[in-house]
């Protein structure tokens, strides 16, 4: 999603005319939090959400340590998510890079935003600890929880429905002096020292949730919060009982062929959602076989392909499931067949519609 969201920002922005300098600006404020709004869940997951986070607390791991931990893997998704922003805004402003002081000061708004975001993101998931535990009920914090919540699932989780939007506000609040002062000094303005000033302490103020509040909150909620996340979770998941298999997949006749294209499916999330955005993203580019609408139609079909990743992983629990059986692998080809026919059947659409003109 990250990837998707940055090709669109970056299509969109490369679209616009070089002198529509408010609307670039504009768009480099609103585009790239929505990158890294659209992987945010994945990068603060080992912080609460990890069953694996519940499993271990209650061993004698001090909450700090928890800390750490979850901090390496919210580094590495973050590194992914800002390089495939950067990358999106550089290669749209690529032509102008070369003198022109316009295109450099979007890719420093981002790089900015950026920064200040990985300050703030871990301090999301601590206040979510924080504020994810049971408080008396005279208190404050108990009475937001109930009318935040509105009864649609367990108080103590309500935090997890608006943290994440708010924290990315914090960030872009924390971010604005800073760019400002950079659109001023590339506009050839002269620097504001109120402006200096507040860009700095947008900074401090990131550095010092990141360093200082960020692990004193998590050390205070974490041993309460997870459980009632997990709690919830399994609430919003219903009972363990897994939807019935679409109608279509009584075409296949092998059980084996039967049973991977099922487990494809499960494990996919909003399959024929994915499937439909991949269709749209056919026909605009069948329409109008530009590059920008190549990209796009590039980036749904990685959205279709992407969840085959816990395809393969569970690759060898298919293999102890399906050995005692006669099966060779041709199921395992016509599985891999199929998983790769709707993108292959985009592309051809629009080689084909290409070609024709």
């Amino acid at each position: 999603m990250p990837a998707l969201c940055a090709v669109i920002w970056g299509t969109a922005l490369a679209g616009l005319d070089a002198h529509a300098i408010g609307t670039q600006r504009t768009l480099v404020a609103v585009g790239g939090p929505t990158v890294l709004l659209s992987g945010l869940h994945a990068r603060l997951y080992s912080y609460l959400h990890a069953p694996w986070r519940g499993d271990r607390l209650v061993q004698p791991i001090p909450p700090d340590e928890h800390f750490i931990i979850a901090s390496r893997t919210h580094r590495a998704g973050w590194l992914r998510s800002a390089a495939l922003g950067t990358l999106a805004i550089v290669l749209s402003v690529a032509s102008r890079l070369d003198g022109d002081p316009i295109a450099l000061g979007l890719v420093a708004d981002w790089l900015v935003f950026a920064l200040i975001a990985w300050a703030t993101e871990p301090f999301i998931a601590a206040a979510s600890a924080w504020a994810g535990r049971r408080f008396p009920s005279p208190s404050t914090v108990r009475q937001l929880q109930d009318a935040l919540g509105g009864g649609w699932t367990l108080r103590e989780a309500v935090v997890h429905l608006y943290g994440p939007a708010l924290g990315l506000g914090l960030a872009m609040v924390l971010a604005l002096p800073a760019q400002l002062a950079i659109d001023q000094a590339v506009d050839g303005m002269p620097a504001h020292r109120g402006l200096f000033g507040a860009a700095v302490l947008g900074v401090a103020i990131a550095m010092g949730l990141r360093w200082l509040a960020a692990p004193r909150l998590y050390r205070l909620g974490v041993f309460e919060a997870v459980p009632f996340l997990a709690e919830a979770t399994k609430t919003l998941a219903g009972p363990a009982i897994p939807d019935p298999p679409p109608r279509w997949l009584r075409w296949l006749r092998d059980p084996s062929l039967r049973l991977v294209v099922l487990q494809f499916y499960r494990l996919t999330p909003v399959p024929n959602v994915r499937l439909i955005v991949l269709a749209v993203g056919t026909v605009l580019a069948a329409r109008n076989p530009s590059a920008p609408l190549l990209v796009i139609l590039a980036a749904t079909a990685l959205v279709w392909l992407v969840p085959a990743q816990a395809l393969v992983r569970s690759r060898p629990v298919r293999a102890r499931l399906l050995a005692p059986l006669p099966t060779d692998g041709s199921p395992q080809v016509a599985a891999l067949a199929l998983l790769f026919a709707p993108p292959l059947l985009a592309f051809g659409t629009v080689f084909i519609r290409w070609s024709a003109l």
